[in-house]
């Protein structure tokens, strides 16, 4: 693993591609719904998110933990933290009071056991066509979080 640390710039560029303004379309969608690989997915996918997470959640992690446990706790960070603790204070603050389950950590750590499970059994969508990889990877965000919310229903449900 390489030690160092690239700048906040530098790792944009890698992730998007260098242009003159602001990001493109092509840069923002077309190469993560492309991606070969499901973890080459959240490469491309939001490199502000992803500069902070590799950094100062992923990489201190793997140090204790090894790589898979780092991706499922990095992408349970992520969830909880950039997403659901958001919301959940966003709708606390505009005076919404609603039961409280963090749909988004769920469907990120489902999200995380597929490409775990996906690399495991060497599945590459290499030979997919680009309109097919954007399915299959569309097709893995949409069926994590429908789980998620059907979880959430369930728990609501009995609880």
């Amino acid at each position: 693993m390489n030690r160092s640390r690239a700048s906040f710039a530098r790792f944009v560029e890698q992730r998007l591609g260098r242009s003159a303004g602001p990001a493109t379309p092509r840069s923002m969608f077309a190469r993560p719904f492309g991606a070969p690989t499901l973890r080459m997915f959240w490469y491309y996918w939001n490199p502000v998110y992803g500069y902070v997470l590799r950094y100062f959640c992923y990489a201190p992690l793997r140090r204790v933990f090894g790589p898979s446990i780092s991706l499922l706790l990095t992408f349970a960070a992520s969830g909880f933290l950039l997403h659901d603790a958001v919301l959940f204070l966003v709708l606390r603050l505009s005076g919404v009071s609603a039961r409280f389950f963090p749909v988004v950590t769920v469907g990120f750590v489902i999200v995380a056991i597929v490409i775990l499970v996906s690399e495991r059994a060497g599945v590459t969508l290499r030979s997919l066509s680009p309109a097919c990889r954007c399915m299959v990877h569309a097709c893995v965000l949409l069926g994590a979080f429908a789980t998620s919310l059907l979880f959430a229903a369930w728990v609501t449900a009995v609880t």
